[in-house]
C-alpha cells in the first residue's frame, strides 16, 4: 500500500505543472522524479491549507486553532475532527476532513477518475460555479492546468 501511494505521488518532468500550475513554481528538468503538491479536485492547493498543515503536522493545538479561526469565520462549529484533512485525492485520503463525504466535486471526480475537476468534458459545471462565487485561486490553478492541456 505504501509503494502505491508513493508512487502515485511522484511526477517526471514530463508530468510538470499538470498537478500544480503555478504553486509552487516547480522548474521541470532532468528525470529525477519529484512529490507533487496536492491538489483537490476543486483547485485547492492542500499544502497551502491550515487544515492540512495542521494534520500533517500531527499537532491536536493547531488543529484546535484551525477549528476555532473556521468556527468564527464560517459561522459553523467546527471541531479539529472536523478540520483533520489527509487531501481529498482517493490515493492520499487517509483522514477525510467533514466536508468531504459530501462534497460533489469530490464525488464526481472519484467517480469519473479525473485526476481533479480541470480534466472534465463539463468544466466548469454548475457545482464548481457554485463553489467559487465569483474569482478564485483554486479556479485560475484549474484553467491554468487546463491552458497547459491545450484546453480553455
Amino acid at each position: 500500500m505504501v509503494s502505491r501511494v508513493l508512487s502515485d505521488m511522484l511526477l517526471t518532468p514530463r508530468d510538470c505543472g499538470l498537478y500544480d500550475g503555478h504553486v509552487g513554481a516547480k522548474i521541470c528538468s532532468g528525470e529525477e522524479p519529484m512529490v507533487k503538491n496536492p491538489i483537490a479536485f476543486c483547485g485547492l492547493d492542500c499544502s497551502a491549507c491550515p487544515a492540512y498543515i495542521a494534520t500533517q503536522s500531527g499537532d491536536p493545538e493547531e488543529l484546535k486553532k484551525v477549528a476555532t479561526t473556521w468556527a468564527k469565520d464560517f459561522k459553523i462549529p467546527f471541531t479539529p475532527k472536523d478540520v483533520t484533512c489527509d487531501g481529498c485525492q482517493p490515493e492520499e485520503a487517509g483522514r477525510l476532513g467533514s466536508y468531504c463525504g459530501e462534497c460533489p466535486m469530490r464525488a464526481c471526480g472519484i467517480k469519473h477518475k479525473y485526476p481533479n475537476c480541470a480534466y472534465c468534458p463539463d468544466y466548469p459545471c454548475a457545482d464548481l460555479s457554485k463553489f467559487y462565487h465569483g474569482p478564485h485561486e483554486a479556479k485560475d490553478r484549474l484553467d491554468s492546468i487546463r491552458s497547459q492541456m491545450g484546453k480553455s
